[in-house]
């Protein structure tokens, strides 16, 4: 097996609609998100394989509550382009935002599984 680090299991792309396009990283990328699902969940997965893009400023997964009024009554997956975070929690969405519109019927990560991508709408 290639060296892989959970961190940048999955790539993250902004289409040319706007969108933004979720897939992963490789074939190790694929078998831990396929072991580590049915134990983790999707939100930690995605938190934990999107790490070296939010810890540099980009593709930042939220809670939709916690940031945007459009989302925030939804338990939709949300990823906004970048994302301050106030010393008393409050946080500020900088750029783009999106989310996983279909979580209701669809996990995000399942589907990637399947079709190998996830589309998150931009809001």
């Amino acid at each position: 097996m290639a060296y892989f680090q959970e961190r940048d299991a999955f790539i993250c792309t902004i289409l040319p609609n706007g969108n933004l396009e979720v897939t992963l990283a490789d074939a190790d990328a694929r078998e831990w998100l396929s072991e580590n699902l049915p134990e983790k969940g999707s939100d930690r997965l995605f938190w934990d394989g999107t790490e070296s893009y939010w810890t540099n400023g980009s593709f930042y997964p939220f809670d939709a509550g916690k940031a945007n009024p459009f989302v925030g009554l939804s338990d939709a997956p949300c990823v906004a382009e970048d994302m301050d975070i106030a010393d008393d929690g409050t946080c500020e969405i900088n750029g783009a935002a999106w989310a996983f519109l279909e979580y209701q019927t669809h996990d995000f990560c399942e589907v990637i599984l399947e079709t190998g991508r996830a589309e998150f709408t931009r809001i």
